[in-house]
C-alpha cells in the first residue's frame, strides 16, 4: 500500500468501504494534506457510526513479479483503534478478481498474464490479530465489519434518483428545466427552447406523423403463427374511464381506428406513471409470435456543459427534418443526470437507478451461519 508492504490487512467481503485505521496512516508516509473531505457515514455492523478524518487515494498492489496487479484504491482514514492496519472490502475483493478460502487462510486471483495468483495468510500471525483484538474490544466488536452509508466527494457523488427540476415559463408554455444551471446558462437554454417551441406537441393533434418513406412501424408476425384472441378483461371504473379517454384521443387523432377483428386481438392494459397519469398499453403476452417491439426515446449527451446548447440545435434539426414532436412532459431540459429507461444517466456514463436496488444495498451482513 502506497509503496509500503503493508501487513494486518483485514479482508472483508461484507464492507463496502476500504479503511486505514489509526497511525497506519502515518506508518504509510501519508500527511494530514493528502487527506480529501468525506460528508458521508461510516456504520459499523453493529449500528453504531464511526468517525472519518476523511478519504485518500493511494496505490496497492497484489503479488509479485508475474502475479502482480495493481490498482489505484481510495481509503477510509477512520480514528478508531484496531488491531489491523487496514481493511478491503468487497469492492476491492471483486476488481481483484479474490476467491477467498477462510479454512486454508489463502486467497486466490486472476494475475493479468491469465495465471492464476496466490496469497496465503500466516495462520499464527492471523490467530495472534484476532486474540489482541479481543482483548481490547471483546469478541463481539472484535468480529465487527464496516459499511458505508455515505459518499466520496461531490466529484464521485453517486447519482440521485433524479436531479430536482424548475418549471419555467418560455413565451406562453411552461418547460422543465435543470435547477443547477447557471443564470447565463439558463438565460441561453431558455432562448434556445423558445426559438424551437414548434417541435413540441402540446396536444396529440400536433402530431403530423412521419413520412412512411422514413419508417414504418408494424408488428412482425412469424409466418404460420396461429391467431390469438385473449379473453376481455374487466377493469376497475377507474381504469375504465382512463381507457375511453386514451382511446378517444388516438381515435380523433386518426392514430388508430375501429374495426372488426375476428381473429387476433389483444386486452390494453392500464398502469399508473411516476406523476400519477395512466398509460395504456397494448398486451402482447398471448401474441409472442411477434418479433419485436420498441419505444422511441431521446437523450441528447454532451461531454461539456458549454457544448450542450449546440448539441440540442443540432438534434432539434434532425427532429424537424422527419416532422418529429417531443411529449412536453416527458422532457427536461439542461439537467446533469437522471431516469432513462430505469437506468440513470451522469457524467460517468449510464448506471445503476439506486431506486432499484436500495433492499440490496441495505441489506446488512449476516451476523450468525
Amino acid at each position: 500500500m502506497n509503496n509500503y508492504k503493508t501487513k494486518k490487512v483485514f479482508l472483508d467481503q461484507g464492507s463496502a468501504a476500504d479503511i486505514i485505521y489509526g497511525d497506519a496512516f502515518d506508518r504509510l508516509g501519508l500527511k494530514e494534506s493528502d487527506l480529501k473531505p468525506y460528508r458521508g457515514t461510516l456504520v459499523g455492523f453493529t449500528g453504531g457510526r464511526v468517525s472519518v478524518r476523511g478519504y485518500v487515494e493511494i496505490p496497492t498492489a497484489f503479488g509479485e513479479g508475474e502475479f502482480f496487479k495493481k490498482f489505484q484504491l481510495k481509503y477510509l482514514v477512520i480514528a478508531s483503534r484496531a488491531n489491523n492496519n487496514a481493511l478491503l472490502g468487497r469492492d476491492t475483493l471483486n476488481k481483484l478478481g479474490a476467491i477467498i478460502s477462510t479454512s486454508h487462510l489463502t486467497i486466490k486471483y486472476p494475475a493479468c498474464n491469465g495465471k492464476i495468483g496466490i496469497l496465503r495468510v500466516d495462520q499464527e500471525a492471523a490467530r495472534g490479530c484476532y486474540l489482541k483484538s479481543v482483548a481490547l474490544y471483546g469478541k463481539k466488536a472484535a468480529k465487527e465489519s464496516h459499511r458505508i452509508t455515505g459518499i466520496f466527494t461531490q466529484e464521485d457523488l453517486r447519482p440521485q434518483p433524479l436531479e430536482e427540476t424548475k418549471s419555467v415559463r418560455v413565451k406562453d408554455k411552461i418547460l422543465k428545466i435543470g435547477s443547477r444551471l447557471s443564470k447565463n446558462q439558463e438565460d441561453r437554454l431558455i432562448t434556445l427552447l423558445g426559438d424551437n417551441l414548434d417541435l413540441f406537441a402540446w396536444t396529440i393533434n400536433d402530431v403530423p406523423g412521419i413520412d412512411p418513406s422514413v419508417i414504418t412501424h408494424k408488428l412482425g408476425i412469424r409466418p404460420g403463427a396461429k391467431p390469438v384472441m385473449q379473453a376481455r378483461r374487466r377493469m376497475s371504473e377507474e381504469k375504465d374511464k382512463a381507457v375511453q379517454v386514451e382511446t378517444n384521443k388516438l381515435m380523433k387523432a386518426l392514430f388508430i381506428r375501429e374495426v372488426q377483428y375476428p381473429t387476433w386481438l389483444a386486452n390494453v392494459v392500464m398502469f399508473r406513471e411516476a406523476n400519477g397519469k395512466w398509460r395504456m398499453c397494448t398486451d402482447y403476452t398471448s401474441l409472442s409470435k411477434l418479433e419485436e417491439t420498441w419505444r422511441c426515446m431521446l437523450i441528447v449527451k454532451s461531454p461539456m456543459a458549454g457544448d450542450h446548447g449546440e448539441d440540442l440545435k443540432e438534434a432539434f434539426a434532425q427532429l424537424r427534418k422527419y416532422s418529429m414532436k417531443l411529449n412536453l412532459e416527458k422532457c427536461s431540459f439542461g439537467i446533469q443526470g437522471g431516469k432513462f429507461l430505469g437506468f440513470m444517466i451522469t457524467s460517468r456514463g449510464i448506471e445503476v437507478n439506486p431506486d432499484k436496488c436500495k433492499a440490496i444495498l441495505d441489506m446488512k451482513s449476516l451476523a450468525n451461519v
